[in-house]
């Protein structure tokens, strides 16, 4: 009776503990504390052990839920971890997040600069007669500008292409 009641309690192993790791998963969701993020990597780590109790034809399914929970223990460390850097060196990190965010600035304001002079240069190209300024102005040539080109004679507007917004 008690070899009996022994294989009950192995059998019981993997879906208490993989349900353990589920629920301590979804709690780090909510909270991102360290505790949940341990609770779920001990209780993985005994539903992986625990596979060893499944039978070999059925342990596919308990094994790839067993991964799945590797896997959240993993993006969950390596968050963890990202959080705490943030959390005990934040001057360094906005610092970091700063110059990042200028030098992508710079970079677009070059970008638009250069793609700017170019239509412009193109602009000053365009013939003087008005029906054929229309047709020589430039559009952009970056897809992701929203403007336009007016191409003024004495103070008038002779021709224009593209969105203008005033």
């Amino acid at each position: 009776m008690a070899a009996g009641r022994a294989e009950q309690v192995r059998a019981a192993v993997w879906p208490v503990a993989a349900a353990l790791a589920l629920l301590a998963a979804c709690q780090w969701l909510t909270g991102t504390t360290i505790e949940y993020l341990v609770a779920c990597a001990v209780a993985t780590g005994i539903a992986a052990v625990a596979l060893r109790d499944i039978p070999l034809a059925r342990r596919l399914w308990p094994g790839l839920s067993t991964v799945a929970l590797l896997l959240v223990v993993v993006v969950g460390a390596v968050t963890q971890w990202e959080l705490f850097r943030i959390d005990a060196q934040w001057p360094s990190e906005r610092s970091a997040l700063v110059a990042d965010g200028l030098a992508s600035l710079d970079a677009e304001v070059d970008h638009a600069l250069v793609s700017l002079r170019a239509t412009a240069a193109r602009a000053l190209d365009a013939p003087q007669a008005a029906t054929a300024a229309f047709a020589a102005l430039p559009g952009s040539d970056d897809p992701g500008v929203d403007g336009g080109v007016v191409l003024y004679d004495h103070g008038q507007p002779l021709a224009w292409s593209g969105a203008i917004r005033v």
